[in-house]
């Protein structure tokens, strides 16, 4: 992010447990700490920091979900919330071998 720390979200944990949970790395103390959650477990989404310092949050999955959802994180206050939804669905995305950006 722009004050040089990382978000890093969601994942998977085994036995089909998605995780929402996020952790914030600071890469000069080295240290982590605990941030909000998303507001959908996923694992294998992408993230995209704005140019206003929030971070756009697509795609992954978990099991039966819209892989089309996205949300936003807002460093200031540590929490997700829900925005749009993509008009064409991150593994779709994907198959095509194309990234978020510049497809």
């Amino acid at each position: 992010m722009n004050d040089g720390r990382v978000l890093i979200a969601g994942g998977y944990s085994g036995y089909a447990t998605f995780l929402s949970s996020a952790e914030l790395h600071d890469l000069k103390s080295g240290t982590f700490s605990q941030t909000g959650s998303m507001t959908k477990p996923r694992e294998d989404s992408k993230a995209t920091l704005l140019t206003d310092g929030r971070v756009l949050i697509t795609g992954g999955s978990e099991l039966g979900d819209d892989p089309a959802a996205a949300e936003l994180y807002e460093p200031s206050t540590g929490t997700f919330a829900p925005t749009g939804s993509l008009a064409t669905p991150e593994p779709f995305i994907r198959r095509r071998g194309c990234s978020m950006v510049g497809c």
